[in-house]
């Protein structure tokens, strides 16, 4: 700039540019430069012709600098270019069909939009959330990964691209996608509720729980963030909270079939069985549809001893999604209920067919199998149970007393003294103490004793517990008299849910056949 000024005033008032490169030279020779070498470049700088020169040098410069910022910004920031008219017209039709739920259609326009012109970055990006809604999460995501290519801070690519990998089950690829996306964009409610989602099927509930509280700040009608936020918490066992939150979800959406369904169950985890019919019936009434209302209504009402019509609507959740484990599961035990064990033997085996993993289907079908006196298969299912869960300590016990009847006392007592051994660095729990009475570590009377020391209002619950356990003992030391006492014992408790009390009644009814009045 200050070279600029000067080559200025050189051109427009050369008299007092003269007098000051006579000056200058002046300077330079007092302080010894040589005389020559002054005049020499006294004569360059008074020249015309050269004046010329630097101003040439000069505006190629800022031209230079000019073209190389410009330059500068399209390829590192993506500066928007013009987009052909054809390409854009074929753009927008693609963005309508996505709105309209035409999927394929938006992909046509799409695909041909970038062929008119390849560096379309919104037409890749939407072409990605049109595979998406596809369930072509593999092609979605090469589609973003081209529209982040060509402009790496297009914000609804790492959107649609955290999607996709979220189908894919990449939780942690869809989180880093999310977090570029809030970073690019923190007002986007959306990317915050799936990253919720994301983090909850990494079990990080309680930042998974914060992210949808973000999502609901930015969008206090976000219906769907309040169900998200209703499962995580219905997974952390806060059902009241669920509760309110799926209310919420349904005041924002009053047509909402999910939420009243998962509301519903949250009251069964509560108990509140009538609770739970009403919001599953307007779930159905909502949607005519949903397998998992009527599996829970049924639920409700097999808990209410309703179980002929629990059976209907189980029937009608297995009809609209005949690999539902948990319908079957739960029509067999309302079978059984009714007497109908061969019918629930099916439904019990149908559920660990469909579902090999699941625990409860095992235990329940080695319970049933149990009170048939099919030992072996029940050992067998409770093996299986314990295996997938090593902390069902009830099934440790189921197996001791059938390995007992089946005369291998010894290897079973073996068996549960050693892990019982394990938890000597543990605090023991009552439950702790079946173990040590079945292997015989704590007598029949201090058994007891801790039943009716436990809390008052789960007393009966672990009286009912010790009296079967004690009554099994005697049954398997041949005193069968003693074993009908105890039995009894544990009916009296009135404990009908207990799976002890559904035993001791099997065992007690069993022995009455054998034994004289």
């Amino acid at each position: 700039m200050f070279f600029g000024i000067l080559i200025f005033i050189a051109a427009r008032h050369r008299q007092k540019w003269l007098r000051y490169t006579a000056a200058e030279a002046t300077f330079w020779v007092r302080l010894g430069v040589s005389k020559r070498l002054v005049n020499a470049s006294r004569r360059f700088s008074e020249s015309r012709y050269n004046l010329y020169v630097l101003w040439f040098f000069i505006l190629c410069f800022l031209l230079l600098a000019f073209s190389s910022a410009t330059l500068y910004l399209h390829f590192k920031h993506r500066l928007p270019a013009q987009k052909p008219p054809d390409a854009e017209s074929l753009y927008n039709a693609g963005a309508n069909q996505n709105k309209a739920g035409d999927y394929a259609g938006a992909i046509s326009n799409f695909t041909k939009a970038v062929e008119v012109y390849s560096n379309y970055a919104e037409a890749y990006s939407f072409r990605a959330k049109a595979r998406y809604n596809l369930k072509d999460y593999n092609g979605a995501i090469i589609d973003a990964n081209k529209a982040i290519e060509l402009n790496p801070d297009y914000e609804p690519a790492y959107n649609h691209r955290g999607f996709s990998r979220f189908g894919l089950k990449d939780y942690a690829g869809s989180i880093a996608d999310f977090n570029k996306s809030i970073k690019l964009d923190s007002t986007y409610a959306p990317a915050y509720n799936q990253r919720g989602l994301a983090e909850a099927d990494l079990t990080n509930y309680p930042v998974a729980v914060n992210d949808f509280t973000k999502a609901i700040k930015l969008k206090p009608d976000y219906a769907l963030a309040y169900y998200d936020r209703g499962l995580v918490e219905q997974a952390m066992t806060n059902y009241t909270a669920a509760i309110m939150d799926y209310g919420n979800a349904i005041e924002s959406y009053p047509n909402f079939p999910d939420a009243y369904n998962m509301r519903g169950f949250a009251k069964w985890c509560l108990k509140n069985y009538q609770g739970t019919i009403i919001d599953c019936t307007k779930a159905i009434e909502l949607d005519p549809e949903l397998s998992a209302a009527y599996n829970n209504r049924g639920l409700a009402e097999s808990d209410l001893k309703n179980y002929t019509e629990a059976i209907v609507d189980l029937d009608k959740s297995i009809e609209l999604d005949h690999k539902s484990s948990v319908a079957y599961y739960n029509r067999g035990l309302a079978k059984h209920h009714l007497g109908n064990d061969t019918g629930a033997m099916a439904d019990l085996n149908r559920a660990v067919e469909l579902n090999p993993k699941d625990r409860s289907a095992y235990i329940n079908l080695g319970l049933l199998q149990n009170a048939l006196f099919q030992f072996q298969s029940a050992l067998k299912d409770f093996q299986e149970a314990l295996q997938l869960d090593p902390s069902q300590d009830d099934c440790r016990f189921r197996i001791w007393l059938i390995r007992s009847r089946l005369d291998d006392r010894l290897g079973a007592t073996e068996e549960l003294k050693e892990y019982l051994d394990s938890l000597r660095h543990k605090k023991l729990t009552w439950s702790d103490a079946v173990g040590y009475f079945l292997v015989g570590s704590l007598s029949e009377k201090n058994f007891l004793d801790c039943a009716t020391k436990s809390d008052e209002k789960t007393q009966d619950w672990w009286r009912c517990r010790a009296n079967y356990f004690v009554g099994m003992k005697h049954l398997i030391a041949g005193d069968k008299t003693g074993a009908m006492i105890y039995f009894q014992q544990c009916l009296d408790t009135k404990e009908i849910n207990s799976s002890e009390y559904v035993s001791a009644n099997v065992e007690l009814e069993a022995l009455k056949k054998v034994v004289p009045p």
